[in-house]
C-alpha cells in the first residue's frame, strides 16, 4: 500500500534534481510513490528522471506541454494513490525521516493535514538559516484549524510544500492550484487550509528550501506576472466570503499586501496596464469608504491612492501635488494651498495629497474642505511605510521631512510630481513648473542660498560642488527615474550612516540624486531668509540667484526659523497674511505668531545679554549699550503685543494674590 504519493513538477532542474531525488528514495519510510512531471522541460531533465526511474520503480514519470508548475500538480494530484500526499520542488530537499515522522503523526491525531518548519538554503551563500514560522511551546505538537488560527494562517508562508495532506480531504474538497505561471499555490492554500477541520502544527525542520535560484521560476523576473496574482486573489476573497468581518479583513489584507508587493516591483509598462486592474479589485473588496480600516498596514496609503486615482481619467492633464504636514504646520499649509488654489488654470485638475502620520480629525476635515471643479484635497497617512525607517531629526526640522522622499513610490501612476514644503505663498500657476522636462534626472529643483558657513559644510563635509547644491521644499520629481535611480533606498542607507547632517532630508535627496538631477528658475523658490533684515550675508552665487527669484516670486518660500506669521513687518510677509485672513486657522495663525515671535525675541536677547556678559568679563562691556539694548527689548513690537495679550492674566493672578493676602 502507497502511504504518502510525492508529486514533483520539475521544469529544466538538471542541477538540483538528482539531491531532491535522492533525499526522496533515500527516506525511512519505504512505502512511496514519486509522480514527476516535466513540465516540457528543454534541458537534460528528462534524462535524469528515465535514469531514476529505471533504477527505482517508485518513480512514475509523466510530461506535459509547459504549462507551469500549477497544472504539474493538479496532474500529479490526478494520478495520485497514496494516503497521503507531499508537494515537492524540484530543487528543494528533504531530512531523512520526513515522512516516517509526519506520517505517523497523521495517523495518529487523524487530522487533515500536518504543518511543519523549514531550512532556507540561500543557493548564492551556501548559508543555511531556520526559519520559525510557530511554537507549540512545550509540547510536540499542536492540533487546531484555521478559525482558531486564523490571525497566524492569514500571515504565514502560503505555500504547498512545507504540509503533508490526507489524499481523501484533498479530493473530498475538490482542492486544485490555479494554472498559471506564478502565484499558482496561493488559492489552493486558503482553499485547503480553510476546509480543513483539523490541522496539526509539527515544530520539526524537516525540508531545506532553495533560495536565490536564478534558474527556478521564482528566480525569473516573477513581477511581471503581475495578473497571476490577481487570479489568485481574486479566488482566495471568495473562499474569505464566508467567513465574520474580522477573518475577512485579515485575509484582505494578506492579498492586498501581496498584490502591492509585486506591483510596486514592476516597471513602469507593467505598471500602467495593472493599474486599472488593481483599483478595479481594490474598489471591489475594500472601498473607499473601508480603506481606513488598513491604516496600520504598509499597503494602505497605496490604496487609498489608487481608489482615489479611480475618479480621474485624464491623466496627461492632472497635477499631482504632495504637501507633508503635522498639526503644528496644518494652520500654514492651509494658507499655502489658499494660494495654490488662487493662481490654478481651469484647463488642469491639481490633485494634493497631505502626507501625514498624526493629523488630527479637525484638521484633516479642515484641509480637505478644499475641493472644485478643477482640484481637491486628500489627507494620506503613511505611518505604516514609515515604520522600518529610523529617522533623526534636528532643529526645526521635524519627521515630515522625509515623507517626500516616499512620493514616487506612492504616485507611481503619474510621469512626475511636485512636492511643495508647507510654508510658502504660491503666486503663479504650478502648471507651469509642472511643464518642466526633467526627462533625463531624478530631481530638478532650485539652488539654496548658502552663506559663507553652508557653504563650506556643503563643499567640505557634504563633498558637493556648492553651486549644485540645491533646496528641498519645492521639488519636481520624475517618478519613473526616481525609482529607477533607487534614490529612496540610497536616501535612508546614507541616513543610518551620516551623523549631524545639517539639513537632513536635503543634504540626503542631493547626496543620493548626484549625477541626476537639474537645477530650474529660481523664481519658483525665493528663499527669503538670504534676504531677511540682519541675516548672514550669502556666497556669490546664492545672491545672483536670490536676485533673479527676489524679481520673480512665483513661490515665496518662508525658510530658515523666522517665519511670516510670526514677523508681519518683514518684506513679502503682507502676502502670507492676504490668504491668512481667508483661512478657517486664522485666530491659531494669530496665536502662534504671536508666541513664536516672543520666543524668538526673548532667545536673541538672551543670546545678545550673555555674549555681552562674556565681553564684560574680558573687560570690553559697554555698559550704555547694554542699557539701550533693554530698553530697545522693552520697546519691542513683539515685547509690547506680548504684555497686552497678557494682561488679563497678570490682572487675574493679582486679584488672586491680594485675596490670598487678604485671608492671612
Amino acid at each position: 500500500m502507497v502511504k504518502v504519493s510525492v508529486i514533483i513538477p520539475v521544469y529544466n532542474a538538471e542541477l538540483f534534481l538528482k539531491k531532491c531525488l535522492n533525499s526522496v528514495i533515500d527516506q525511512s519510510l519505504k512505502e512511496l510513490e514519486i509522480i514527476c512531471v516535466d513540465d516540457g522541460s528543454t534541458d537534460g531533465s528528462k534524462d535524469i528522471l528515465q535514469q531514476y526511474k529505471k533504477k527505482d520503480t517508485r518513480i512514475k514519470v509523466y510530461s506535459q506541454a509547459n504549462k507551469g508548475a500549477g497544472a504539474a500538480r493538479n496532474l500529479g494530484l490526478k494520478y495520485a494513490t497514496g494516503e497521503y500526499v507531499h508537494f515537492l520542488d524540484a530543487d528543494d530537499w528533504l531530512e531523512d525521516r520526513a515522512y516516517e515522522q509526519t506520517y505517523k503523526l497523521l495517523e495518529k491525531t487523524e487530522a487533515d493535514l500536518c504543518v511543519f518548519l523549514y531550512i532556507r538554503y540561500d543557493n548564492k551563500k551556501e548559508t543555511e538559516r531556520k526559519v520559525q514560522l510557530f511554537n507549540t511551546g512545550n509540547a510536540e505538537y499542536k492540533i487546531t484549524n484555521f478559525e482558531e488560527e486564523y490571525w497566524h494562517f492569514c500571515n504565514t508562508s502560503v505555500v504547498p510544500w512545507n504540509k503533508l495532506y490526507r489524499r481523501d480531504f484533498l479530493v473530498r474538497i475538490g482542492a486544485f492550484f490555479d494554472e498559471i505561471v506564478c502565484a499558482n499555490d496561493r488559492a489552493f492554500y486558503f482553499q485547503v487550509i480553510t476546509a480543513a477541520s483539523k490541522i496539526v502544527k509539527y515544530p520539526k525542520h524537516l525540508i531545506f528550501y532553495r533560495e536565490n535560484n536564478e534558474n527556478s521560476l521564482v528566480g525569473k523576473g516573477r513581477e511581471k506576472h503581475f495578473n497571476c496574482h490577481l487570479t489568485a486573489n481574486r479566488r482566495i476573497f471568495e473562499i474569505g466570503e464566508k467567513y465574520s468581518e474580522e477573518i475577512k479583513q485579515r485575509i484582505v489584507n494578506m492579498n492586498m499586501q501581496d498584490l502591492f508587493s509585486f506591483f510596486t516591483k514592476s516597471n513602469k509598462e507593467q505598471k500602467e496596464g495593472n493599474f486599472q486592474e488593481i483599483c478595479t479589485l481594490l474598489n471591489e473588496k475594500v472601498g473607499l469608504s473601508n480603506i481606513d480600516h488598513y491604516k496600520a498596514k504598509p499597503w494602505y496609503a497605496n490604496g487609498k491612492i489608487a481608489l482615489l486615482s479611480m475618479s480621474l481619467t485624464d491623466s496627461n492633464k492632472i497635477i499631482p501635488i504632495v504637501f507633508a504636514a503635522n498639526n503644528s504646520y496644518a494652520p500654514f499649509l492651509d494658507v499655502a494651498i489658499l494660494s495654490l488654489i488662487d493662481h490654478m488654470d481651469s484647463g488642469y485638475f491639481y490633485d494634493i495629497y497631505i502626507f501625514e502620520t498624526d493629523l488630527i480629525d479637525s484638521y484633516i476635515k479642515q484641509l480637505e474642505r478644499h475641493k472644485g471643479v478643477n482640484y481637491r484635497v486628500n489627507c494620506i497617512n503613511i505611518e505604516a511605510k514609515l515604520q522600518s525607517n529610523a529617522l533623526k531629526v534636528r532643529a526645526h526640522y521635524s519627521k515630515e521631512m522625509y515623507y517626500r522622499i516616499l512620493i514616487p513610490e506612492l504616485l507611481y501612476q503619474y510621469e512626475k510630481a511636485i512636492y511643495l514644503d508647507c510654508d510658502i505663498i504660491i503666486n503663479k500657476d504650478v502648471a507651469e513648473l509642472y511643464k518642466q522636462d526633467v526627462s533625463d534626472v531624478s530631481i530638478a529643483a532650485v539652488h539654496n542660498a548658502l552663506n559663507n558657513s553652508m557653504f563650506r559644510y556643503v563643499k567640505n563635509m557634504l563633498h558637493i560642488d556648492p553651486g549644485l547644491y540645491f533646496n528641498s521644499g519645492i521639488l519636481l520629481i520624475n517618478i519613473d527615474e526616481f525609482v529607477k535611480q533607487k534614490i529612496k533606498t540610497k536616501c535612508f542607507d546614507l541616513l543610518q550612516v551620516k551623523e549631524n547632517l545639517v539639513c537632513p532630508d536635503q543634504d540626503l535627496l542631493n547626496l543620493a540624486s548626484r549625477g541626476s538631477n537639474r537645477l530650474f528658475d529660481s523664481g519658483w523658490n525665493y528663499q527669503w531668509h538670504g534676504m531677511l533684515p540682519g541675516a548672514d550675508k550669502v556666497e556669490q552665487v546664492s545672491m545672483d540667484s536670490l536676485k533673479n527669484a527676489a524679481q520673480k516670486k512665483y513661490i515665496i518660500h518662508y525658510t530658515s526659523g523666522k517665519k511670516a506669521w510670526s514677523f508681519p513687518e518683514q518684506d513679502d510677509a503682507a502676502i502670507f497674511w492676504e490668504y491668512a485672513r481667508q483661512s478657517t486657522f486664522e485666530p491659531m495663525i494669530r496665536q502662534i505668531g504671536v508666541s513664536k515671535r516672543i520666543n524668538t525675541t526673548v532667545y536673541e536677547a538672551i543670546s545678545s545679554l550673555k555674549q555681552k556678559s562674556e565681553n564684560n568679563s574680558k573687560g570690553t562691556c559697554d555698559v550704555a549699550k547694554l542699557k539701550d539694548d533693554l530698553d530697545a527689548i522693552k520697546n519691542s513690537f513683539s515685547f509690547k503685543l506680548g504684555r497686552f495679550l497678557t494682561w488679563p492674566l497678570r490682572k487675574i493672578k493679582k486679584i488672586i494674590l491680594k485675596s490670598k493676602d487678604k485671608n492671612k
